[in-house]
């Protein structure tokens, strides 16, 4: 299993710097997503549950609406418990 890659400067980013890059999320309750996202894009919104960077433990969003960007820096999207769907990976 690999692990999510940081694409993030050492020196972090400015909150200001627009995303560079996106990807489609793969809910997996087994698989890290390929790079650690700085937002979270919902097309339809729902349940997240994710791990973020830093953490081992899953932490539960409910009732995040369709359409927003969350300012997180993920490693995995759950499949058992994520009901929001259409989620963009942003870095």
């Amino acid at each position: 299993m690999a692990a999510a890659v940081d694409s993030t400067p050492q020196g972090g980013l400015s909150g200001l710097q627009p995303f560079t890059k996106a990807f489609a999320v793969s809910k997996s309750d087994s698989l890290d997503l390929p790079f650690v996202t700085r937002g979270l894009y919902t097309g339809a919104g729902g349940i997240i549950q994710c791990t973020l960077s830093g953490d081992s433990s899953p932490v539960t969003y409910a009732a995040v609406p369709a359409g927003v960007i969350l300012d997180l820096r993920i490693t995995r999207v759950w499949s058992t418990t994520t009901t929001a769907t259409g989620m963009v990976g942003l870095y």
